[in-house]
């Protein structure tokens, strides 16, 4: 009764209940899985949950449900090869019970990359997904939903398809999944859907919709009191408001989620916060900073067996390799480019190979090597063209215009930066399309962006305020945010000479009739 309150969000209720059990109950079964689900998630209470283990008797049912939790909150103290080998143990128990119910949800934690101990080997890839297709397979049979342990089998081949670039397949299992959660009441596996389904809308440059999952998210966590909950939503926030700003309110976010991440024990979310602080302070151009967050980053998320750049270092590989580079690090700097180009091409992962051949143009255009650092910068474009990711595809544009700034090839570099300037208003990135402007002032003579020629995103929020939507209805059919409609109003305005909605729509029809 205990671990079904759990996961379905009344995690109170069912905390109350285990505590009862365990001051009352005699060793054995029922306290057992008493002690496991109070440790679950709880760096802190890594001794109760072996010592459930070591209470849970010959019944491989009872031994598969007490060892899954056991692989949790060994995977939370960071235990990852204690985790993979508890959670395997129970696989096999769960199979020894023959209870399909276990058997998904042991199958599901096994692919899990948290619980398994190195995530840069393509074996462990194929395995996960073969797992994750078997538990689906099982789950599909079920005369009921099982609320999950970890997460539902199609919520882990959502995981594993963000990472390989297939976003929307992502946001169709997501939605998917959101939709069955909801329909049981299980708002323990919805919150876990809605901020992982923020996170690919970050990656996609939807930062609008993915405000909207988080806030959802934390609505969740707050509404059933759980801690941990929130802070992986604080993350998700922090994540999207380093994106699109204020920055002052993507530092207060993390000032309240880090030092609850700190204190939790989870290394794994504190690692993640971190990777955003540095992003955050990449923004700001405080190269010391960036290293101060995430200067070692790699080292700790290799100890963890972390490896795979398609996640939480999307974030924060390129952050440090370019700080490393702003300050003088050059052989560190390499060596990191090196690292990271090698693991994405053994895991096929476009998006940290685009970040990697960035840092790598950037390198050589610090080494004085221009020629080959525009080919590399190409290339990274090339790379992230061929995915859904515009922040990206935008820094490296900057990048490859700075290097031609630095070259005199002032046109090619003007071109290379108004196109970063639109995809960052365009998604809604406003301090990140402020600094892509800055570096075009540096050029200097005449461009676009500064004669009164609207861009493309002007262009299309103008013509929807022309057409009488508000700018909540503007928000949602370009996927940026109200605050973002406001800012492009305001340049729109100044570039147009107008100054109200009704002069702006009569200015939009006179340039439609010249059009036609």
């Amino acid at each position: 009764m205990a671990d079904i309150l759990y996961h379905r969000g009344d995690k109170g209720a069912a905390l109350r209940v285990a505590e009862e059990v365990i001051e009352h109950a005699e060793p054995g079964e029922d306290r057992a899985l008493a002690l496991a689900l109070w440790s679950l998630w709880d760096a802190h209470r890594l001794d109760q949950a072996e010592q459930a283990l070591a209470e849970a008797g010959p019944d491989p049912a009872v031994r598969a449900r007490v060892g899954l939790m056991t692989a949790i909150t060994r995977c939370v103290a960071g235990d990852l090869s204690g985790s993979a080998a508890a959670v395997e143990d129970a696989l096999a128990d769960a199979r020894r019970a023959c209870c399909p119910e276990l058997i998904v949800q042991t199958l599901t934690a096994a692919a899990a990359d948290l619980l398994m101990p190195n995530d840069s080997d393509p074996a462990h890839g194929l395995r996960a997904d073969q797992y994750l297709r078997e538990a689906a397979r099982i789950e599909e049979g079920l005369p009921q939903f099982t609320s999950p342990i970890l997460s539902t089998p199609k919520t882990g081949l959502a995981y594993r398809a963000v990472w390989a670039e297939d976003l929307d397949e992502g946001r169709r299992l997501y939605d998917d999944q959101a939709t069955r959660v909801s329909e049981v009441g299980d708002e323990g596996s919805l919150h876990q859907i809605l901020w992982a389904w923020s996170d690919l809308e970050c990656r996609a440059g939807n930062l609008g919709r993915a405000l909207e999952l988080a806030s959802d998210s934390y609505a969740i966590a707050e509404r059933n009191d759980d801690e941990g909950a929130k802070l992986v939503s604080l993350r998700a926030i922090a994540l999207y408001q380093a994106l699109a700003g204020p920055l002052h309110e993507a530092r207060a976010t993390l000032r309240r989620a880090m030092p609850a991440a700190a204190a939790s024990g989870d290394e794994l979310i504190l690692l993640q916060c971190r990777a955003v602080a540095g992003l955050i302070d990449a923004c700001a151009g405080d190269h010391a900073a960036v290293l101060r967050r995430v200067a070692t980053l790699p080292e700790d998320l290799g100890a963890m067996g972390r490896l795979d750049p398609a996640k939480v270092v999307w974030v924060a590989a390129g952050e440090e390799i370019e700080a490393r580079i702003a300050l003088g690090q050059l052989e560190v700097a390499r060596e990191r480019v090196g690292q990271l180009e090698e693991r994405s091409r053994l895991l096929a992962r476009r998006r940290a190979l685009g970040v990697a051949l960035r840092g790598r143009g950037l390198l050589l255009a610090a080494e004085g090597d221009t020629a080959g650092a525009v080919g590399v910068l190409e290339a990274s474009l090339q790379e992230l063209e061929a995915i859904q990711a515009p922040f990206e595809r935008a820094r490296s544009l900057v990048a490859l215009g700075k290097v031609r700034r630095r070259a005199k090839h002032k046109r090619a570099a003007r071109e290379a930066l108004e196109a970063a300037v639109e995809i960052l208003e365009r998604i809604g990135a406003a301090p990140w399309a402020a600094n892509a402007r800055a570096e075009l002032r540096r050029i200097g003579g005449r461009s676009a962006s500064t004669t009164g020629e609207l861009t493309a995103t002007e262009r299309r929020v103008a013509d929807l305020v022309a057409k009488g939507r508000t700018n909540r209805e503007v928000a949602a059919a370009l996927f940026i945010t109200p605050r973002t409609v406001e800012w492009n109003l305001t340049k729109i305005y100044a570039k147009t000479g107008v100054r109200s909605r009704a002069e702006l729509a009569h200015v939009r029809s006179k340039a439609s009739s010249t059009d036609n």
